[in-house]
């Protein structure tokens, strides 16, 4: 489980690699803090995600 630390949050990318350098099926293994609002707006994300993908009349396209 991630917490929220503001001394650890930083605004630069740097260590984080590309997504164009990245091979399929090599792990990552980052870990990056989130903020509580960053935590929540994630799980709504997925929890809509997930909602839609069990809803029969959704067209996807």
């Amino acid at each position: 489980m991630a917490s929220f630390r503001s001394e650890l949050e930083k605004s630069d990318n740097e260590g984080i690699p590309s997504l164009d350098s990245l091979e399929a099926g090599k792990p990552v293994g980052a870990v990056l803090p989130m903020s509580e609002h960053a935590q929540v707006a994630l799980r709504e994300g997925i929890e809509l995600i997930d909602f839609l993908l069990n809803q029969d009349h959704v067209t996807w396209s």
